[in-house]
C-alpha cells in the first residue's frame, strides 16, 4: 500500500519554501498579483491548468479519468492589513500586511496535496478540484467564487477545508475534527451615527455621536443575553470605532464595524 505520509515527508522542505515565500509576500483582499502568479506557476509545473475566477481566485482540477465523484479541497490566500513585528528571516516584506492568520500555511499545504495527488493520479478515482480563495478575511471571497460557478463543471459532491490553530487550541503536529459545525459564519456590519459638530467647550450646542455610539456598543452586547436562544453560541465583536480627528471638538459623525458569528442559520438570520 502506498505510504502517503512518507511521500508528504519527502516534500516537506519544498512546502516550507513555498510557505516562506508566501509569508514574505503577503497581499490583501483580491489584489494578489504575486500570490496568484506564484500559485498558478507552481500548479502549472505540476501539470495542472489552473483557471482564474473573476476576483483572482484560482481553480485547478485533477481528473483521474476513472469515473467517480468530485471532491473540492480549499485554501485561502489573502493576508491581514497588520504589520508584522518579528525578526524572522522570512518576515513580511510588505509593511502594510502580514500572514497573521496562517493563510500562507494553508496555501502551501494545498499545493503540497496537489503535488502528491498529481504524482499518484493513476491510483485515484473521480476528480479533485483545488480551490485557492482570495479575500477570505472580508468574507466576500467564497461567495464570489460560488457565484462564478466553482461548485459546477464538474459538480462538487463534497468539500473539505481546515484552519491552522497551533498555539491556540492544538500543539504542533496535532489535527482535530469536530462532530457538527466546526467553523462559524462571519457577518460584517457597520453602524454610522450622524451627530452635530461643536467645540468641546460647548457640547450643549452639538449632538455628540461618540456618546451615542458608546451606548449602542454597550447595548449591542445584550443581544447575547436577551435576544438569542441561550443554547446557541454567538460571538459579537466590535473591531473598529472611528470618530473625529482632534481632541477638543465633537465630530459630526461616528462609525463602528464588527462581526457576528454563529453556527446556526436561524440564529444568524433572526
Amino acid at each position: 500500500m502506498k505510504n502517503f505520509f512518507k511521500e508528504a515527508q519527502s516534500i516537506e522542505g519544498e512546502i516550507i519554501r513555498w510557505r516562506r515565500y508566501l509569508h514574505e509576500n503577503p497581499e490583501i483582499g483580491c489584489n494578489l498579483p504575486k500570490t496568484v502568479t506564484f500559485v498558478t506557476s507552481t500548479l502549472e509545473k505540476m501539470g495542472y491548468s489552473p483557471k482564474l475566477t473573476s476576483n483572482n481566485g484560482i481553480v485547478a482540477v485533477l481528473d483521474s479519468k476513472n469515473g467517480g465523484k468530485t471532491l473540492l479541497l480549499r485554501a485561502d490566500m489573502d493576508a491581514l492589513p497588520i504589520m508584522e513585528e518579528t525578526d524572522l528571516p522570512f518576515k513580511s516584506k510588505n509593511k502594510d500586511a502580514s500572514h497573521s492568520c496562517g493563510h500562507d500555511n494553508h496555501t502551501a499545504m494545498l499545493l503540497g496535496a496537489a503535488k502528491i495527488l498529481m504524482d499518484n493520479k493513476h491510483l485515484l478515482k473521480g476528480r479533485v478540484k483545488f480551490v485557492f480563495e482570495p479575500d477570505e478575511e472580508t468574507t466576500r471571497g467564497a461567495k464570489s467564487m460560488i457565484d462564478d460557478g466553482i461548485l459546477e463543471n464538474p459538480q462538487v459532491d463534497a468539500a473539505m477545508a481546515f484552519h491552522s490553530m497551533v498555539g491556540k487550541f492544538l500543539n504542533t503536529g496535532q489535527v482535530a475534527y469536530s462532530r457538527g459545525p466546526a467553523m462559524a459564519s462571519a457577518d460584517i456590519f457597520e453602524i454610522t451615527v450622524e451627530g452635530k459638530a461643536t467645540h468641546g467647550a460647548s457640547p450643549e450646542f452639538g449632538v455628540d455621536p461618540i456618546n451615542i455610539m458608546s451606548h449602542i456598543q454597550i447595548a449591542l452586547n445584550t443581544i447575547l443575553s436577551r435576544e438569542k436562544p441561550q443554547k446557541e453560541p454567538v460571538v459579537l465583536t466590535i473591531g473598529m470605532f472611528n470618530a473625529g480627528n482632534v481632541p477638543n471638538a465633537i465630530p459630526n459623525k461616528a462609525s463602528m464595524s464588527g462581526t457576528l458569528r454563529t453556527f446556526d442559520q436561524f440564529v444568524r438570520e433572526n
